[in-house]
């Protein structure tokens, strides 16, 4: 019997005539799990993928854009789930608690809408989002790096983590105004300059700050186009 990776739930299989003369297929997650993953499907903004009525540029990407700062450092943003009280006990399980095995209950989900929203396009590198020494340490892994080399192993991406968090932010920017994350001192370096377009990945955009300083810091260095991939939008 198989355990469901979000719930812990026992996982009872469906016998059908298709499977009956089969070894049965490991299941990784409960149909009410299943039912409850709030897959991110259009419209959504055409630039940060944030789910909305309409494949216009939302108001936020639009004051990125109109920064002069930021203007055109990221192409686009696309990610598999949209937020939701589920997912955030999801990522509270998986990145809080050590938890990252949980992530194979989603590959699926994940592998595909990064095929969908990258075809084409495998001469691209995924560069993971870093994590400071400190919060390395106290999760023991990133989980933007797991994301990145799971991908890898399926894909024809290769993973350069060329980028570089060496000092704790004062404050989450999540807390902060849109003026004030724009302001921020970018946390970010480059340790080696990329000459292939990248593809920058992290769990979950939130604001967009993150993302957007990554992406400059690349851009800032030679690399000709970012784009990014997050589990969550």
């Amino acid at each position: 019997m198989n355990i469901c990776y979000l719930c812990d739930q026992s996982i009872v299989p469906t016998i059908t005539w298709e499977n009956f003369f089969h070894l049965p297929i490991k299941q990784t997650l409960c149909e009410d799990c299943k039912d409850k993953l709030p897959l991110l499907i259009s419209p959504f903004c055409r630039r940060c993928g944030r789910k909305q009525e309409a494949e216009t540029l939302c108001t936020d990407c639009a004051k990125w854009e109109s920064h002069p700062d930021y203007e055109d450092v990221l192409k686009w943003n696309r990610a598999v789930f949209t937020y939701s009280p589920f997912m955030q006990d999801f990522i509270t399980k998986w990145k809080f608690r050590g938890d990252y095995i949980v992530i194979d209950a989603l590959f699926s989900y994940l592998l595909s809408a990064f095929r969908h929203a990258f075809d084409g396009m495998s001469h691209a590198t995924l560069v993971p989002i870093p994590l400071t020494k400190e919060r390395q340490h106290q999760r023991a892994f990133n989980q933007a790096d797991v994301l990145a080399k799971q991908i890898e192993k399926r894909t024809n991406h290769a993973v350069m983590p060329v980028l570089s968090r060496p000092s704790v932010t004062s404050s989450k920017q999540s807390k902060k105004s849109r003026k004030e994350r724009m302001e921020t001192a970018n946390p970010f370096s480059l340790d080696q300059p990329l000459q292939t377009p990248a593809i920058l990945v992290d769990d979950i955009y939130t604001t967009g700050m993150t993302i957007h300083h990554a992406a400059k810091t690349l851009k800032d260095g030679g690399c000709p186009e970012v784009y990014s991939f997050t589990l969550i939008r």
